[in-house]
């Protein structure tokens, strides 16, 4: 079972969600994880951290992807992750999060503001026997503690942001450095040391994601007409990106 929380309206400006997985796999598979532009906390609980790599409760940092990834699991899953807004991991550590692009690692190789007090909380919720939903609301209060001490947000790479997903990822880059009040040089710097990837890339991620919704909300008629409105040259280009990000192809939906 997937579920997706809605965090407080004290932290909408950051987390984009909250999320949870409790299953009971028998065999091995792998958790499929798709682009998105957004960083992501997660701690495993269950014993599938045996077989995936997870130490058991300790916190994981995962990087912004750029490709499809997966996660191994079996036996008692039990997943719990924060999916932070694009943008805004930035304020939690001095590191430039393009290190951890594409990469997994835990909340204590690093400086940043999730010290061992983060941890601790994490740890007296499990002693408590609490639910992971439980568990969500304490780490929810932990961060919202943390808000007074953040640094602000950078403003021109939010409207960056916002601009590249409003667009769906249609905007060329040059217009968009003018409209973020920065030349292309110092919008490819700073998106990449505050998003962990480039623009031009963020926006092939936005791209493919609309043609993913549009896909499963079945509003498209063909596969050429769809590439064409989601701004792709032509059915093939659009085909060759979709499976590289997902590892299936557009066409699988329509059989």
């Amino acid at each position: 079972m997937y579920v997706e929380l809605s965090p407080s309206h004290l932290l909408d400006p950051y987390v984009e969600t909250y999320w949870i997985i409790d299953d009971m796999k028998e065999t091995k598979s792998l958790q499929n994880v798709l682009p998105d532009g957004c960083i992501d906390i997660i701690v495993s609980l269950g014993d599938s951290s045996l077989d995936n790599g997870f130490k058991q409760n300790i916190p994981y940092v995962f990087g912004t992807h750029t490709a499809l990834s997966g996660v191994p699991v079996i036996g008692n899953i039990q997943m719990f992750g924060i999916r932070f807004k694009p943008a805004v991991f930035k304020l939690f550590t001095k590191i430039p999060v393009n290190e951890f692009t594409n990469q997994k690692a835990d909340i204590f190789s690093f400086q940043s503001l999730f010290d061992l007090s983060f941890y601790h909380e994490i740890e007296r919720a499990l002693e408590a026997n609490l639910s992971m939903t439980d568990i969500i609301g304490k780490v929810e209060l932990f961060l919202i503690s943390k808000l007074p001490v953040l640094p602000s947000v950078n403003k021109r790479i939010q409207h960056a942001i916002s601009l590249i997903q409003f667009h769906a990822g249609n905007m060329a880059i040059d217009k968009l450095a003018v409209e973020s009040c920065m030349s292309e040089r110092q919008l490819e710097r700073r998106f990449k040391a505050e998003v962990g990837i480039s623009p031009k890339l963020f926006s092939r991620i936005m791209k493919f994601r609309e043609v993913h919704k549009r896909l499963y909300t079945n509003t498209w008629e063909n596969l050429q007409q769809l590439a064409w409105e989601c701004g792709y040259f032509d059915n093939a280009h659009l085909t060759k990106e979709y499976l590289k990000f997902t590892g299936t192809l557009p066409s699988d939906l329509s059989l």
